[in-house]
């Protein structure tokens, strides 16, 4: 296992396993964009939340 951090386009992704593996580029790749889903649904959370206190 090596994981690596590689810069793919405009984009630093980590891939925490084998880089030596086949499609590893489209796996980092999904991974970055659930994360980037996740990172939105947290910011609405989060301005949901702080909308809610102000009322």
């Amino acid at each position: 296992m090596n994981s690596m951090i590689w810069n793919l386009g405009t984009d630093i992704v980590f891939h925490p396993g084998d880089t030596l593996e086949p499609g590893w580029r489209e796996v980092a790749l999904a991974r970055r964009e659930e994360l980037r889903r996740l990172a939105a649904d947290l910011r609405r959370d989060q301005m949901m939340i702080a909308f809610l206190k102000s009322i």
